[in-house]
């Protein structure tokens, strides 16, 4: 058994065009129609919006940052391809084939996958001697650790060997997607957004929902035999006794006093460890020095907030909405902030009274997909945090320190980069813009 990577076609936009139009043509049933064909095509960041291609076949190709928002791809063939942060919002894929595929990271917002299929699958071609040649894609070391299509998991169906992967929907986006009765057996879903989506009826035995957001989600009649839960984040609790709803203004204005008067007036609040999703908006409140470690704020306007020196290890801030939040000298070590928007944040030092300079912590965040766009990041530790994908456009890194950081497929500039420390970081040199 050997393993053999991908030969992808490279086609040109005229050829794209002309079987997307021959696929339309088949599909009003006018003579000089004919099945789009895209087998093993090197297809990165193409636009396929809104395109007619229900039944194309699209088998092992390369569609990484692809765009299918609102296409019409019922009966669509994904298999074995690579989809990673492909833009499927709004696609209709009604018993779509996605087995074997990679999602992780992935936009399916509102996307249609009745009866879709995602069970595990694999590619292999029989070679030479009568020997089965596994097929993968040959994603190089600067990608995510997600080998699509490994010999990873062999087993032996009837005298055969065949590598079969798992469909992968890590951290993918599937909000209001409708998933009924879809198979998504043995799927990985870890930390996939799947908020109020519709799972009616889906088959999920054995699927990896680990850390997954349930808020809102439809489960009636889903099959979770042997599924994995831990961490998954249901609909959020009642507000905790000492923070009712009728209590938070008044506990934040007192917080407010107590962080302008440095400690003078006023009284600190303290968030540790609760679910606080259910107090809505934060935003442009005074919660300078907030004390906060392990708490769940999920989905959370932040905007505009005053979050200096505030403590937020282990927080799960996934899809947070930071946009210019101060946050100078906040300690965001070892928290999940996937698919966060920092854009216009500022996590640059903060400047103590006695002289002191507190650097803003991020070091092993979880960072995957987040918008840090002109986000100031001067002198920040982001240390072993996983940037993968995540968009760096104009941010300030000077002095930050990237040291044995994830910055596979990260979108971010060399000039930036080349002020701040980015020793033994993955793939930084290789993918900067």
């Amino acid at each position: 058994m050997t393993q053999s990577a991908i030969v992808f076609a490279r086609p040109n936009e005229d050829e794209i065009a002309a079987q997307i139009a021959r696929h339309e043509v088949l599909g009003t049933g006018r003579l000089g129609g004919q099945r789009a064909a895209f087998l093993y095509f090197d297809l990165r960041g193409w636009d396929f919006s809104r395109a007619q291609l229900a039944g194309a076949d699209f088998t092992g190709s390369d569609l990484t940052g692809a765009r299918f928002a609102g296409a019409a791809l019922d009966n669509a063939i994904f298999f074995g391809a690579d989809l990673r942060r492909t833009n499927f919002a709004g696609a209709q894929m009604r018993r779509a084939d996605l087995r074997g595929s990679c999602l992780a990271g992935a936009v399916l917002d509102g996307a249609d996958l009745f009866e879709a299929d995602m069970r595990e699958g694999g590619v292999a071609e029989r070679g030479r001697m009568g020997l089965m040649r596994f097929l993968y894609h040959d994603t190089g070391p600067a990608d995510l650790p997600v080998s699509m299509l490994s010999a990873q998991g062999l087993e032996v169906v009837r005298g055969r060997s065949y590598a079969a992967q798992m469909c992968d929907l890590s951290a993918a986006s599937l909000r209001d997607a409708r998933l009924g009765r879809t198979n998504l057996g043995k799927a990985r879903l870890i930390g996939a957004d799947l908020t109020h989506a519709d799972l009616s009826g889906a088959e999920m035995t054995g699927a990896d929902l680990s850390n997954a957001i349930l808020t809102g989600a439809l489960l009636t009649g889903a099959v979770l035999d042997g599924a994995v839960l831990d961490g998954v984040l249901r609909d959020p609790p009642a507000l905790p006794d000492a923070f009712g709803q009728d209590r938070l203004s008044q506990a934040l204005a007192r917080h407010a006093r107590w962080a302008q008067s440095q400690g003078r007036e006023g009284q600190p609040v303290s968030f540790g460890m609760n679910d606080l999703r259910a107090f809505g908006s934060f935003r442009g409140a005074t919660l300078s020095a907030l004390n906060a470690p392990r708490a769940i704020l999920t989905g959370a306007d932040l905007r505009e907030t005053e979050l200096q020196g505030a403590r937020l290890a282990g927080a799960d801030l996934r899809r947070c909405d930071l946009r210019g939040a101060d946050l100078r000298g906040v300690d965001l070590t070892g928290a999940k902030l996937t698919w966060a928007d920092f854009s216009d944040a500022n996590l640059s030092p903060l400047a103590l009274e006695d002289g002191r300079i507190l650097a803003a912590k991020l070091g092993g965040a979880d960072l995957r997909y987040a918008k840090l766009s002109k986000t100031n990041l001067k002198r920040a530790t982001l240390s072993e945090a996983d940037l993968s994908w995540a968009d760096l456009t104009g941010a300030q890194l000077a002095g930050a320190d990237l040291t044995r950081s994830i910055m596979a497929g990260t979108i971010v500039a060399h000039s930036a980069l080349s002020e701040a420390n980015v020793d033994w970081a993955l793939g930084a040199t290789a993918l900067a813009r």
